[in-house]
């Protein structure tokens, strides 16, 4: 089975792009019409981003600035509403919207634990790989936190945006059921067409 070097996510207006460049750097790109902006962060640093982001939102954002040394973390709001904005010193920034309820954040998160999954994945096959000539196709999966499993539920959602969310939704849990299974070819297929 092939491993995707990444995947999209649509937040509000703008598409985030997270791909995989090496066994060690996530790169992130923000785009509207054309790619805005990008940072690259290794599995420290991305790791660090996914713990604060997590701890900030769960605190409802008791502290509006995070930093690590390179990489700053803060919250913002202005007449469209509450934004993330992160930035890599000396490089660019991404500017990652609220959204209603919180749903942009969320899914900003859920493409970076996609992305560290991929990346520890990548990590274990080319290890197994390199020692033993076979490949390992389990997956390294780490758990969302509580709150963003909790809060992905959509029973009454009315909106087109909310209609297409729970579709990248749905297609996203066949995507990582695939990667477990060995049959995933007939896996969810009636239902992403």
């Amino acid at each position: 089975m092939a491993i995707p070097e990444g995947f999209e996510t649509l937040i509000e207006s703008k598409i985030f792009q997270f791909k995989i460049t090496n066994r060690n750097a996530i790169h992130i790109s923000e785009m509207k019409f054309v790619v805005l902006s990008t940072i690259d962060l290794d599995l420290k640093r991305v790791s660090w981003l996914k713990e604060s982001i997590t701890k900030l939102y769960s605190d409802t954002w008791s502290s509006p600035k995070l930093e690590l040394k390179d990489l700053l973390l803060l919250y913002d709001s202005n007449v469209y509403g509450g934004f993330i904005r992160i930035i890599e010193k000396g490089h660019d920034s991404l500017f990652i919207p609220e959204g209603w309820n919180g749903l942009g954040i969320k899914r900003f998160l859920i493409g970076i634990t996609r992305s560290i999954n991929l990346m520890k994945e990548l990590a274990v096959r080319m290890t197994t790989s390199n020692s033993s000539g076979f490949v390992d196709t389990k997956p390294a999966m780490d758990l969302f936190t509580p709150w963003l499993d909790r809060d992905l539920s959509y029973e009454n959602v009315s909106s087109i945006s909310g209609s297409l969310f729970q579709v990248d939704i749905e297609r996203s849990v066949c995507f990582d059921k695939s990667l477990v299974l060995d049959s995933s070819e007939d896996l969810c297929t009636s239902q992403l067409i």
